[in-house]
């Protein structure tokens, strides 16, 4: 009796491998759900000042990163499933990006926490670009069983 082959009943069923164009598209996502992540942590770890508009720019921060985790994560799991998530997501980019100014973020710590947001803001940015590129190039061809061109 033959050992080097498993019984037919202990096979794993068959997968098919996931396309190239869904791992790079939920990539995007990903980098947007990381950057919500490290907004909700930074202010425990970047001193946040407060604002001229009156409220802590922790506050913002916590929001936009609770947000753009939730939508970072749509668009990780699922990135042809809609576009939404991805405009909602550019938007709080330019919102984080023009925040430190519009708000007037200001003490000593400002210049850490507005650096913070700049910089987070330009990659969430380029990241929902990319995924919504993505998506609309690909448009879910490989859900429909197509090749993309």
């Amino acid at each position: 009796m033959r050992r080097d082959a498993d019984p037919p009943r202990l096979r794993p069923a068959a997968q098919p491998p996931v396309p190239h164009r869904d791992v790079l598209a939920g990539l995007a996502g990903a980098v947007v759900f990381l950057a919500g992540v490290w907004l909700v942590v930074s202010p425990w770890v970047i001193e946040h000042p407060a604002t001229a508009a009156g409220p802590d720019s922790a506050v913002t921060d916590i929001a936009a990163g609770l947000l753009l985790a939730l939508l970072g994560g749509m668009r990780a799991v699922s990135p042809f499933a809609a576009s939404w998530p991805g405009w909602v997501a550019l938007i709080l980019g330019v919102w984080l990006v023009v925040a430190p100014f519009a708000l007037g973020y200001r003490g000593d710590e400002a210049g850490d926490a507005r650096a913070n947001d700049v910089v987070t803001g330009a990659v969430v940015l380029l990241a929902a670009v990319a995924g919504l590129y993505l998506g609309a190039r690909w448009g879910g061809a490989g859900r429909r069983g197509q090749t993309a061109r």
